[in-house]
């Protein structure tokens, strides 16, 4: 399975170091692949040097691909993670 999500950064500290280390937490409990692209960058999720690489400030959009067979779960646990006011 595939799945592709497109997310608008709105937390000004999402995918700083310590958020960035948590959401490589939370995707390395899936066995699925994670990448996440910005513009023409494209990096594996369960990098933490590859995240914060990315550069990500608020408003900045990634495209999340998900694949494998938990590819819908970890989509879904993503999607929470940066759901707005989760790191005031």
């Amino acid at each position: 399975m595939e799945i592709f999500e497109k997310i608008v950064v709105q937390s000004p500290e999402i995918l700083h170091l310590r958020s960035a280390a948590k959401l490589v937490l939370l995707v390395s409990r899936y066995k699925c692949e994670v990448t996440v692209q910005r513009g023409t960058r494209c990096v594996n999720a369960k990098s933490i040097i590859g995240l914060v690489t990315l550069g990500v400030e608020e408003g900045t959009q990634l495209i999340f691909a998900f694949q494998g067979d938990d590819a819908r779960e970890a989509c879904l646990d993503v999607q929470e993670f940066f759901q707005p006011g989760l790191f005031e």
